[in-house]
């Protein structure tokens, strides 16, 4: 079985590349950012800014509108399916009364931080 992962800028200014730049981003973010109320826009951020060196790569450093215009909005679609994608899958998941979100998880994190405040 042979599994390839094209690694390219043109293969980023795609949306299934952006994405998964993206994914990897935020899970990098997740780890590292101590407020996680910026997670969305941390990982917009970099992801646009990898789109757009990306776009200035495949051009050969002539930027037209048309590429900057595909850039952005590759950038905001791979940031936009990265980040609400999980948050899709994760609220699904605690839905079902499984993981953080779960009514269980919630409870008890209640709990833990009202014991904490006395």
């Amino acid at each position: 079985m042979k599994i390839e992962f094209a690694v390219s800028a043109e293969a980023l200014l795609t949306i299934g590349g952006a994405t998964v730049l993206s994914v990897i981003i935020a899970m990098w973010v997740k780890h590292y950012l101590a407020n996680w109320r910026w997670t969305p826009l941390v990982v917009l951020g970099i992801t646009e800014a990898f789109t757009m060196t990306a776009q200035f790569i495949v051009s050969a450093g002539v930027l037209a509108w048309g590429g900057v215009y595909a850039a952005v909005l590759m950038g905001l679609f791979g940031a936009s399916l990265a980040v609400f994608g999980y948050e899709t899958v994760v609220n699904a998941l605690g839905l079902a009364g499984v993981g953080p979100r779960s009514v269980a998880s919630q409870v008890e994190k209640a709990k833990a931080l009202l014991a904490k405040e006395g």
